[in-house]
């Protein structure tokens, strides 16, 4: 960030912003006006669907018991590692009678990970995916009934949720963008 006479220059995510300031100051973290983050947890019956107004997207879940296999046409469509708008995970991690969620994100929040040691920081994934800091609060989370994270929505999915055999039943989930169709 760059402060001018009346102006900031900004990056944020791939784009530069350029804002009026009111003030010629330097902005400290006092006058920085940072929009406040609201929390969001929502039921996620499997299958089922949650509406997620901070979002902006309703996540949908749908079971497949005879796996990707079973699909056919949507194997190369829908990514095992969750980067995109659908990802799969392995139905036999859903315990019957259980509801997962969707939530926002929360301070400490780590998801298993293969090759990292095991684990990683859910801040540290949207660094390292350049997610901009003002939406990071808006991205949807699926965690199971022991709020253990399953899907980062749009990001990856949990090293204990994969799908390695496309012949396992599989729990599909879809994000999909209101005012659009994703």
């Amino acid at each position: 960030a760059a402060d001018f006479p009346g102006q900031r220059l900004e990056r944020r995510g791939t784009r530069v912003v350029l804002t009026s300031r009111l003030s010629t100051r330097r902005p400290t973290a006092e006058t920085v006006e940072q929009p406040a983050a609201r929390a969001f947890r929502y039921p996620l019956a499997v299958p089922g669907e949650a509406r997620v107004p901070e979002a902006g997207a309703t996540l949908v879940a749908q079971v497949e018991p005879r796996g990707l296999d079973a699909v056919g046409h949507a194997t190369p469509k829908i990514p095992v590692n969750g980067a995109g708008a659908e990802a799969v995970v392995r139905l036999e991690r859903f315990r019957a009678g259980l509801t997962w969620a969707v939530r926002s994100r929360a301070p400490g929040d780590r998801l298993t990970w293969q090759g990292l040691g095991g684990r990683k920081k859910v801040h540290d994934l949207f660094v390292d995916r350049k997610v901009p800091r003002a939406e990071r609060d808006r991205v949807p989370i699926v965690v199971d009934d022991q709020d253990r994270i399953v899907w980062v929505a749009g990001h990856a999915v949990a090293g204990e949720f994969r799908v390695t055999d496309p012949a396992q039943a599989v729990v599909i989930l879809r994000l999909k963008l209101w005012g659009g169709s994703v």
